[in-house]
């Protein structure tokens, strides 16, 4: 049986070689959690870049930072209410949609005052 301190070593080296896979790919292989995945990346992410973008057990490819993709949703969601979102995740809609419900009000009169969508999006939050 391998104890902790060689299951964190593991993560480490695949964090070397393997930097864009996700946490919870290495906490897989590992047979660490996820969250202990996410602290030794951390640590490790203090002594080298990190990719952008992380591969998940699923073999797609994802963004670290979803922020940028949720403030284009809002965009696009406060010029047209009705396009289409087929790109979008039903929980990436679902958390931008639930960000503009509860600042409705800061949104319209953003966009009133200043006619710009991402100044309404950065209102409700998408920094």
């Amino acid at each position: 049986m391998i104890d902790g301190a060689h299951r964190v070593a593991a993560a480490q080296r695949i964090f070397v070689t393997h930097a864009e896979w996700s946490d919870r790919m290495v906490a897989s292989l590992t047979g660490l959690s996820p969250k202990r995945v996410a602290m030794t990346r951390r640590q490790v992410a203090a002594e080298r870049p990190q990719p952008e973008r992380r591969v998940g057990e699923d073999g797609r490819s994802r963004p670290v930072d979803g922020t940028r993709g949720r403030r284009l949703t809002a965009e696009i969601i406060s010029r047209n209410p009705t396009a289409s979102l087929r790109r979008m995740t039903p929980s990436e809609l679902a958390s931008v949609f639930d960000r503009l419900r509860r600042t409705r009000g800061r949104v319209r009169s953003s966009m009133a005052v200043t006619g710009s969508a991402s100044s309404a999006a950065a209102e409700a939050g998408f920094r």
